[in-house]
């Protein structure tokens, strides 16, 4: 006979078989994570639906404790619930009516818009799913809204589910802030954004000193310079912190109730620092919510992370595991120490999605009927410390200072009056400035930080829908820019990071026929990114792309509806999605004001206000 008890101060499983060679095998590598535990003379095994299910598979006659007989039975009632209600009514739900999914929802939204049909389906299922004790994700389209049914969710368990007290929010750095905005939108609460976590060096202090937002001020205060910070202590059951907080200080947020990542496909690197501390507070907070665009990032391997963090009970503990069922592999041996294993097919991948269609909802854009045909989303990045005190200080002095005189990294930066000082600042916002003297036929400039093309990355990895096998080449994006030295560096950032792209360049300095070839290539599908001067607005196509990214802005309305108007034209049969990506704290934000309001401004207007 063999045993399984459950150990409730380790949450695992203990099974009783003997040590031997063919068993460890079982447990170590068919299974997986199992540890042996000499002292008790059994085996660890992890406390999840896919480990007990290999477990019964394997091993025949098992008699279960009672403690154990009470864990199963929580699994046997949770996987019925699944397959006799929820997962019939999940695969149903897009072609449910409104108002049938409306009456099976116990909850008042409380934000200043009415929720979108698609966002009310996305809600019900996440709320069901998370209910029953799975982790549920959100895989829809960036300009769907997926921020929206995330908020009330949080909102739905911190008011119904009595043990949900306290809620983490995890995100990208660049765009912590915007889940704020959220919920002041979307929400009757708010939510603590933390600010930064650097060591304390006050006198007599240790460790980091951790500054919070707080939800009683809006956010847009913040953007404009607010410095009331709370310090390390809170005022919200909302926090919400940034991926590599996790990584750095784990243990600091493992009494919480319930998680939601944003831009979960963060996790898809297995052996990441990151992977690996988000992971281990999973095991510690029973309630989860992931959103992203789409989970598949490079290959099917990128899957297995994030599945696993989302849901335990889905995959195979142990990652070659589900390397052989999903993927054919060859090996290849890297050094005279090393082989890996190249995928060269994926015939396992019916199979994943199964998987993970059995804890998401995915939307794409076109299937949102009620959406309006153009979107506009906003990302908010934070200046890096040291560029916000270079465009503070040159609108209070005009006059910027790198390094030490007589240093080799000496530079000087003079603005002769208010108009150069707006010039200078628009170069700032997007993380660099020209140092060299106004008449200067070859100008030099000095990049201070790359926050503006990170983000640009960030949002690009979102979009980025390729298929597995390789067929598709994915969303065709055009990306907007005004000055020539961030062009430089988004090419450089394209060139590293998004291997396997291409990209054609359209500006003042490209001739007419250049242009023609770089858009007639980038409409049949050749080109996946267009990178255009928001100066050369007119004179060529580019519908094939339904996203257009502005990391930078013209003074001039019509400038920006020229701009919107290469992929929102004849031709166009889906919906259009401009994204802004604006520096808090800079001009980037009255520029995008006047634009909404469809006026154009001067660099003499935004002088006079700042000045004023």
């Amino acid at each position: 006979m063999t045993k399984l008890d459950y150990d409730h101060s380790t949450n695992k499983f203990e099974l009783y078989v003997d040590f031997n060679k063919k068993n460890r095998d079982i447990l170590s590598k068919g299974i997986g994570y199992c540890r042996k535990r000499t002292s008790k003379g059994c085996w660890s095994v992890p406390d999840n639906a896919w480990s007990i299910e290999q477990v019964y598979e394997y091993f025949d006659d098992i008699k279960p404790t009672e403690e154990a007989d009470m864990r199963l039975e929580q699994y046997r009632e949770k996987m019925n619930k699944l397959k006799t209600d929820l997962l019939p009514k999940l695969h149903q739900i897009k072609k449910a009516p409104k108002k049938a999914v409306e009456k099976q929802i116990d909850f008042e939204f409380k934000g200043k818009y009415d929720l979108y049909e698609h966002q009310i389906k996305m809600f019900w299922a996440a709320t069901r799913f998370i209910e029953a004790g799975c982790g549920f994700a959100f895989f829809s389209d960036p300009g769907t809204g997926k921020s929206a049914p995330a908020v009330n969710v949080i909102e739905y368990f911190l008011e119904q589910d009595p043990d949900v007290k306290k809620v983490l929010v995890v995100t990208p750095a660049s765009i912590k802030y915007n889940f704020q905005e959220q919920f002041e939108e979307h929400s009757s609460i708010g939510a603590n954004v933390l600010v930064d976590y650097d060591y304390d060096r006050r006198k007599g202090r240790e460790g980091r000193r951790f500054r919070w937002t707080d939800p009683n001020i809006p956010i847009a205060e913040y953007y404009d310079g607010c410095t009331e910070y709370l310090d390390r202590e809170t005022n919200s059951s909302i926090q919400v912190v940034n991926y590599k907080c996790i990584a750095k200080e784990r243990k600091r947020f493992e009494d919480y109730d319930m998680i939601v990542a944003d831009e979960m496909h963060y996790l898809r690197g297995r052996s990441s620092q990151r992977s690996k501390e988000f992971a281990k507070l999973r095991k510690k907070i029973p309630k989860m919510l992931g959103m992203t665009a789409t989970p598949v990032c490079r290959d099917g391997f990128d899957l297995f992370k994030q599945i696993n963090i989302l849901d335990s009970d889905l995959l195979p503990n142990r990652f070659a595991t589900y390397r052989d069922k999903v993927a054919n592999c060859v090996p290849i041996k890297v050094n005279e120490y090393t082989t890996i294993q190249k995928p060269v097919s994926w015939p396992g991948m019916e199979w994943v999605n199964d998987k993970i269609y059995s804890r998401a909802i995915r939307y794409e854009m076109d299937e949102c009927l009620d959406l309006p045909p153009k979107v506009y989303k906003k990302v908010n990045v934070e200046m890096p410390k040291k560029l916000k005190k270079f465009y503070n200080e040159l609108v209070d002095t005009q006059v910027l200072e790198f390094g030490e005189m007589g240093d080799d990294d000496y530079a000087f930066v003079d603005a002769a009056n208010s108009l150069v000082v707006v010039s200078y600042e628009r170069q700032l916002s997007a993380g660099f400035i020209k140092v060299s003297e106004p008449e200067d036929p070859n100008p030099e400039y000095v990049t201070i930080s790359g926050f503006k093309v990170k983000a640009l990355q960030e949002q690009l990895e979102e979009i980025d829908n390729k298929e597995i096998d390789g067929s598709s080449r994915g969303e065709q994006v055009v990306i907007w820019y005004k000055h020539k030295h961030l062009l430089k560096e988004i090419k450089n950032m394209l060139d590293e990071e998004m291997e396997g792209k291409s990209y054609r360049v359209i500006n003042g300095e490209v001739s007419n026929l250049a242009k023609a070839d770089a858009s007639n290539k980038f409409m049949d599908g050749k080109v996946d990114y267009l990178i255009a001067s928001v100066d050369v607005t007119e004179g060529y196509q580019a519908h094939a792309a339904r996203y257009a990214i502005y990391l930078e802005n013209n003074f001039t309305f019509d400038k920006r509806e020229q701009s919107e108007g290469r992929i929102r034209r004849a031709g166009q049969d889906r919906k259009t999605i401009y994204i802004d990506i604006v520096a808090n704290g800079s001009l980037d934000k009255r520029i995008l004001e006047a634009i909404k309001d469809g006026r154009s401004l001067s660099e003499r207007a935004l002088a006079q206000e700042i000045f004023e």
